[in-house]
């Protein structure tokens, strides 16, 4: 249990009172004191102390008791040498919690957090405690804001059973379970308590999960299922959120009618989720439910949709269930009138019911009985001649059921002398069973024939096991069987012969199929029953014979309510856009939010300047002789124009009195400050819980009268009407039928309406500006400390202050003022406003407002920026008129956290659905920052739609998906995707149509044989899923097209012509052209621009190619080219036209048209002259074709020069020379492009293509690889494939296949194995030399790695270290490199398909598949469909960058040395007085850039 002793402790903490502590042997030990100054809680010289062992009442006891609510008994106090002084020595360590509590200013302070400390318990209020209810293990933590935070562990809890105590809420928390360790990343959840300390706000999933969890354990059930509003899910759950999830099981005890409903409820927040395992089997819980509906509280309700899509997941069913499953999918159908049939009884279970449908053929091979015994129960033993009596009664019958005797014999009855003729005799009439008195013959011998076969058929068991004997069909229990219909059918039947030797044999036992047996009257009776058997099968049809009475499974017929059963737990919408302030809140509008305080005395205004004109001329610089570069200068100058009448305009804050040579002075100005806020945020505080309080009296109260008696009975006592708590009040602010909703829960309001109304509003603005004052008191507090200590710049100073003086002078710049009162929304709260103006007889300005901007502040704690409004405000307007719209908001302006979620509310509507689509990188950050901008208040679904090519050709897929944003649309949810998953699908559904449309129906006719039929069978199939895969997109685009509604994030990363490009290919593969040449080329040309480079660390990887063998020939025609070529490169290095680091990069695309791109067109002219198969022109001709800017020109020489095949490679050399290489020449490997790693290999679904994990990848950022995107163009593949090989090195995947090549190689081809080519080819590798030369001839190299790798015969590619070796020598040999790359790579992926469907982001911002588009990025463009119309720059934003960076207070240039590198700069930046913000993202280098940085 825990104690909240927190006043204890601080009182201990302040008094630090002696402790008892032997000290003894340390101090004999002569230990020095430990220096204060440098005495740190992690030091060597600490005690731990046992805080169990401390006095009842002392400042530990105290600890202990605080500290047990979180942690059980393993944590520890350390304390320094010195540790009387115990606010400054002592430490608590929880290392479960990974927890760490120092203790400063009479607190304890949260290590690491930031500034929290545990408050109090005696300064917690009411509400707080209230809040606190069933959360007493956790911790109250507060930083000097006055935010507070709760701090929850997140152990395993469940309740235990208490005996005497039925509605226990006692809990236990097993804090030290292994599977919560190892499954929770963080051991607490912390939720921020709301201003109004009405409500925690829960961070994710998890902690909404687990707050839940505790609420139900705790039967605070309503607060549970309000909870569980906020865990609707549809992605696959994380394990920290499947451990919570499956607490619930923890629960299943409670039978409470809530209980139930929270469960079901929690069911459905995952209803949409694959493959989750539900902690209770649904369809019970569903059906207790149901049974216990009308005492389940009101407000715990399950709607009609809700129920009907429940009862469509359970896999099982109960007769409620199906009943219940059956009405409504009727009236969603919308029949009248529902049919219901119960199910049939019970009649033997599913081995009886074999036996009653067994055909004719198989009951002929049915064995018969060869012996049959019988003693009439009713006598004693040995009563062998005595007459049968007509019954059997009283004890003998009790006791032959309690014993079990029928069940103990078989069918011959030799075990109990029953069996067969028993059960005969009783279904035929002859033996009447009676129970007291009461003649229970037709139905007790029913259920004993059932009994008696159920036990001959092993009690349904299907398998059998070692020892047990087979089945046998018996034909006297099919007689039994079709005696037991009765009626018609149980007539002509014989008796048994009951005569005295017909009693005699039974009673001994007659073999009916010895020589006296088969001349008996038993063995003629048999027959004669056998033959009837025989005679009612074949008059008697076998449905009529055996078919169930219609009285087991009776019909029933519901006519179906029309009317729904209206259910609200918030306001009925969020659509209300226009509110009229009362008058008793005018004080808060047009004017700034802590305009109640005197803020002339403590803020001055100030005017900036700026010079309209731009700093500098660009017009006569290259670049800008564009029509693009043209129109981007005027725009800039625009701007700065723009820029400059908005500094004229506006005025900055300042708080005033700031001297640097006075700083006491404002230092206690801003004391004072501090305490006038701190003053108003305690009122404003107070003011906003007795509005809270107010709120929620008028909302629940009821006149005192007989009439509401009923109703008082109803809401109070058995709960079938609903309470308006806080949530619900604060919703209808901005629902459109406020005061219907109100009235709705208490129609007793009638004019109280209104009111409640006006305090719902009033809590909003006074919590407001509570939270606005305390921020505002914390920073003056904050700055008056710095002040005084003197150690802060003067300029860092001014910048704090005068962001303090714009805190100090916000408004609310959504809140406007209006002539008179406004006719266009008429409400009781516009009455109401204007009424008392009225009556003087003076017309009122109104203040109006869209209250949903109020409520977003309101929930997310901030104030809305003037930008932020202004962007919703144009993006609706520009909605009303019909037209789509793309708008800049510069980065950090709050687009996705602000604008994103205020526009999904103000879009969404039951009959529109609103989809958000960001890049993939942002997806789960924008759902999660969407789960907490509509949580508590105003609750959203937020649903993902996931889709891409490998989805299979199923309709049922495409169902579910439409099913799941169909019910978020009704919802009013958000719908959040990526772009890649929009498109994937329209492709999809293009190919669909495709190869509907391509295939050829009349080969569908049937075949000659039966394979071909079955091959038809299987191609109508592929077919029909096709065509049904491409009816549910249709309904799934309709969704989207209208009146569908897309808010895209980054819209010129979605919208970008190239990267957004998403290509499908279809068909069959084919070479593609050229085919080895193809990346030949292209290898040849890396090599000579790797050599010429000198600087790439592999340059040694370039020995025995024909770079280094032309550079060792000083004859050789390519010598002389490629020392002019490194000499080139080299002044590109010098004069920054090149960038050296990680590696060669082309940073000037004119150096490479002046000067390289000559150059490297004689370096591929030597290869087009060895690859050239005919043709008569000389070089000149062709080395100007090949740098001439329009080789158009020389299209006759060439084709009249040329054959055909030589003329496709130079087309193919003067494209890379033209336009390929420079583009590849300018990316950043591990950047733009490159391999996936060993890592992200392993991690590659089985589904993704073999290019995407040979091939080099787009990248979004360093060593971040796209999800799933390849390069389009096959050339820029190719070349940048070989170019990642070359920088990055073989992986060790890679080498294992080249291994494994070579050694099957070598299995095939003949000779001695040491001249096998594989093997020569191996040990050219290893020893890195060619078979020619004198070194190759020896053994090994005198290198540790050569001598210890194993020639290929004797290598293992399954042992590690033999691997390991043979990577570290060959990882980076570029002949290994090309041979894996024109063996295994290109050959494989330069295969292409004849037709490619691709979709771009004209797809997502056109028309085609959202009827309403608008876009919002930090860095927008032009570049949009023409249905998006032109971008909206932001006003001024240019401008002000154009004006930092222009101000030479702000910034100056510095040229750099010409070799300069990242660890130069940095160690210039670590000798001046520079503020650095460093990258190494893209640096290669493996220094450690820390040491630059204190």
């Amino acid at each position: 249990m825990a104690v909240d002793e927190d006043a204890q402790l601080q009182e201990a903490l302040l008094q630090s009172e002696a402790m008892e502590c032997d000290e003894a042997p340390r101090v004999a030990a002569g230990e020095p004191p430990r220096d204060e100054a440098n005495a740190e809680v992690d030091g060597p010289n600490l005690l731990l102390l046992d805080l169990f062992a401390a006095e009842e009442g002392s400042q530990l006891a105290s600890l202990c008791q605080l500290l047990l609510r979180i942690e059980a008994p393993r944590f520890r106090v350390r304390r320094g040498q010195n540790w009387m002084s115990m606010t400054r020595h002592v430490c608590v360590e929880l290392p479960r919690l990974k927890l760490t509590l120092l203790p400063k200013e009479g607190s304890l302070e949260v290590k690491d957090a930031g500034g929290w400390f545990v408050k109090s318990e005696e300064e917690t209020s009411n509400a707080l405690a209230k809040l606190r209810e069933g959360l007493e293990q956790a911790l109250l933590i507060e930083n000097a804001q006055g935010d507070l935070r709760l701090l929850l562990p997140n152990h395993d809890v469940t309740r235990p059973l208490a005996k005497g105590e039925p509605f226990s809420t006692r809990l236990i928390f097993n804090r030290s379970s292994f599977g919560w360790q190892e499954t929770m990343d963080f051991p607490y959840y912390l939720y921020p308590v709301h201003g109004t300390q009405t409500f925690l706000q829960a961070t994710s999933l998890a902690a909404s999960l687990y707050l839940s969890l505790l609420c139900l354990l705790s039967r605070d059930y309503a607060k549970a299922f309000a909870e569980l509003d906020n865990c609707w899910t549809d992605v696959p759950l994380l394990a920290e959120e499947k451990w919570v999830f499956n607490q619930f099981a923890n629960s299943l005890e409670d039978q409470h009618p809530d209980a139930h409903a929270v469960r079901c409820k929690l069911a459905l927040s995952v209803a949409f989720v694959e493959d989750v395992s539900m902690p209770m089997e649904l369809h019970l819980e569903l059906d207790q439910y149901l049974a216990k509906r009308h005492h389940v509280s009101r407000g715990l309700w399950l709607n009609e949709e809700e129920e009907l899509q429940l009862l469509r997941l359970c896999k099982s069913s109960t007769r409620r269930v199906k009943a219940r499953l059956e009405y409504l999918a009727g009236k969603a159908r919308g029949q009248v009138h529902v049919t219901l049939r119960a199910d049939p009884a019970l009649h033997g279970g599913q081995p009886w019911s074999r036996l009653n449908l067994l055909p004719r053929e198989e009951l002929r091979r049915a064995t018969h009985v060869r012996r049959l015994q019988f003693r009439h129960p009713q006598l004693p033993e040995g009563s062998v001649n005595q007459e049968w009596p007509q019954q059997v009664d009283g004890e003998a019958l009790v006791k032959m059921i309690w014993t079990d005797e029928l069940l103990q014999d078989d069918e011959s009855g030799v075990n109990r002398s029953l069996g067969f003729v028993f059960l005969y005799m009783v279904l035929l009439g002859q033996l009447e069973l009676k129970l007291n008195d009461v003649n229970v013959t037709e139905s007790l011998g029913g259920l004993l024939t059932r009994l008696f076969h159920l036990k001959l058929a092993r009690w349904g068991k299907e398998l059998q096991e070692e020892g047990e004997s087979d089945v046998q069909l018996s034909h006297q229990m099919a007689t039994l069987a079709l005696l037991a219909r009765g009626g018609s059918i149980a007539a002509g039947w014989p008796p048994v012969p009951s005569d005295a030797a017909n009693r005699s044999a039974l009673a001994k036992g007659q073999n009916l199929y010895d020589a006296i047996g088969r001349e008996s009257p038993l063995k003629m009776w048999l027959d004669q029953v056998d033959q009837i058997f025989h005679q009612i099968l074949n008059e008697a049809p076998r449905s009529e014979a055996f078919v169930v009475p219609e009285t087991w499974a009776p019909k029933m017929e519901l006519q179906v309510m029309l009317e729904e059963l209206e259910l609200r737990r918030r306001g009925r919408d969020d659509r209300c856009a226009r509110l009229e302030l009362p008058s008793e809140l005018r004080q808060h509008a047009g004017q700034e939010i802590l305009a109640h305080l005197d803020l002339n005395a403590f803020v001055s205004w100030t005017h900036e300047a700026f010079q309209s004109a731009e700093p500098f001329d660009l017009s006569s610089h290259p670049c800008t002789r564009t029509s693009v570069a043209q129109n981007l200068l005027k725009r800039l100058a625009e701007d700065c124009q723009r820029y400059a009448e908005i500094c004229a305009q506006r005025r900055t804050p300042v708080v005033c009195g700031f001297d640097p040579a006075q700083p006491e002075t404002c230092a206690q100005r801003l004391e004072e400050l501090e305490q006038a806020l701190r003053a108003s945020a305690r009122e404003d505080g107070q003011r906003t819980l007795e509005a809270i309080e107010t709120m929620l009296a008028d909302a629940n109260g009821l006149p005192e009268s007989e009439e509401v008696f009923d109703f008082k009975l109803q809401r109070d006592l058995c709960r079938l009407e609903q309470h308006v708590t806080f949530d619900y009040a604060m919703s209808c602010i901005v629902s459109s039928k406020a005061q219907e909703d109100l009235l709705r829960l208490n129609p007793y309001l009638t004019y109280k309406a209104s009111a409640v109304l006006c305090h719902a509003l009033a809590v909003t603005l006074l919590s407001g500006r509570q939270l606005q004052a305390r921020r505002a008191a914390e920073l003056a507090l904050r700055l008056a400390r710095r002040l005084r200590a003197g150690s802060e710049e003067v300029t860092t100073l001014q910048q704090e202050l005068s962001f303090l003086g714009e805190l100090l002078t916000e408004r609310r710049c959504y809140i406007r003022q209006e002539q008179g009162a406004s006719q266009t929304e008429p409400s009781s709260l516009r009455r109401r406003a204007t009424s008392g103006a009225r009556a003087a007889g003076q017309e009122a300005d109104q203040f109006v407002l869209d209250p949903r901007f109020l409520l977003f502040e309101f929930m997310q704690h901030i104030v809305l920026r003037p930008r932020q409004v202004e962007m919703v405000d144009w993006f609706m307007q520009s909605y009303k008129e019909g037209e789509s719209r793309v708008q800049q908001m510069i980065m950090g302006a709050g687009k996705t956290t602000v604008v994103g979620p205020l526009l999904s509310t103000m879009l969404s509507q039951p009959d529109v659905l609103v989809t958000q689509v960001m890049p993939s990188p942002l997806l789960d950050q924008s759902r999660q920052i969407l789960r907490a901008s509509f949580s508590k208040l105003m609750p959203k679904r937020i649903v993902t739609f996931q889709f891409d090519r490998q989805v299979d050709d199923c309709p049922e897929t495409i169902m579910k998906i439409y099913t799941k944003l169909e019910a978020c649309r009704r919802a009013c949810g958000i719908v959040v995707s990526s772009p890649e998953s929009i498109k994937s699908m329209l492709l999809k559904f293009i190919e669909q149509l495709h190869a509907l449309a391509s295939y050829d129906f009349s080969t569908l006719a049937p075949g000659a044989s039966v394979r071909s039929d079955r091959e038809l069978a299987r191609q109508r199939d592929t077919l029909e899923r096709r065509s049904g895969m491409a009816d549910a997109v249709v309904r799934l685009i309709q969704l989207w097209k209208m009146p569908g509604r897309v808010i895209m994030d980054e819209v010129d990363v979605l919208l970008h012509p190239l990267k957004s490009e998403l290509n499908f290919p279809i068909g069959f593969r084919d070479p593609i052209d050229l085919s080895g040449h193809r990346w030949n080329l292209p290898i040849h040309l890396v090599e000579g621009i790797l050599f010429a480079a000198h600087e790439h660390p592999l340059e040694s990887s370039l020995q025995g190619s024909i770079a280094q063998e032309m550079a060792a020939d000083p004859q050789h025609a390519g010598h002389e080219l490629l020392r002019s070529l490194k000499e080139a490169f080299q002044h590109g290095f010098s004069a920054k036209l090149l960038q050296r680091t990680p590696h060669a990069v082309l940073l000037d695309v004119n150096f490479y048209q002046k000067t390289l791109k000559h150059l490297l067109a004689r370096w591929i002219l030597l290869w087009l002259k060895k690859n050239f198969t005919g043709g008569s022109l000389s070089d000149e001709v062709l080395l100007e074709a090949l740098v001439a800017d329009q080789p158009f020109h020389y299209k006759q020489v060439l084709e009249s020069g040329l054959t055909p095949f030589s003329l496709k490679l130079f087309n193919l050399a003067s494209t890379w020379i033209g336009a390929i290489l420079p583009h590849v020449l300018a990316k950043i490997d591990r950047v733009s492009y490159g391999l996936l790693s060993k890592k992200q290999l392993e991690a590659a679904d089985e589904k993704t293509p073999f290019s995407r994990l040979v091939m080099a990848v787009p990248f979004v950022g360093k060593d971040v690889p796209s999800r799933s995107s390849e390069f389009a163009h096959p050339d820029v593949a190719i070349g940048l494939t070989i170019l990642a090989y070359r920088f990055e090195g073989l992986r060790p995947s890679d080498v294992r296949s080249i291994v494994a090549q070579l050694k099957q190689d070598g299995a095939r081809q003949l000779g001695p194995r040491d001249t096998r080519p594989a093997h020569v080819l191996f040990e050219s590798w290893v020893r890195q030399e060619e078979p020619s030369s004198p070194r190759y001839k020896m053994r090994r190299l005198d290198e540790e790695l050569s001598r210890n790798i194993l020639p290929l015969s004797l290598f293992q590619p399954t042992d590690p270290k033999q691997m390991a070796r043979l990577y570290r020598q060959i990882q980076n040999t570029s002949e290994v490199a090309h041979f894996w790359l024109r063996q295994h790579v290109f050959p494989v992926t330069m295969n292409f398909h004849p037709l490619k469907i691709s979709a771009s982001g004209h797809e997502l911002g056109s028309s085609l598949l959202f009827g309403y588009r608008l876009g919002f990025s930090g860095t927008p463009s032009n570049l949009l469909p023409e249905d998006l119309g032109e971008c909206f720059y932001e006003p001024g934003s240019d401008g002000q960058v154009t004006a930092v960076l222009t101000d030479p207070k702000v910034t100056s240039a510095e040229v750099c040395e010409p070799d300069w590198s990242p660890l130069k700069l940095l160690e210039r930046v670590a000798q001046g007085q520079f503020h650095a913000l460093i990258d190494t993202g893209a640096c290669k280098s493996t220094a450690n850039f820390g040491r630059w940085v204190p």
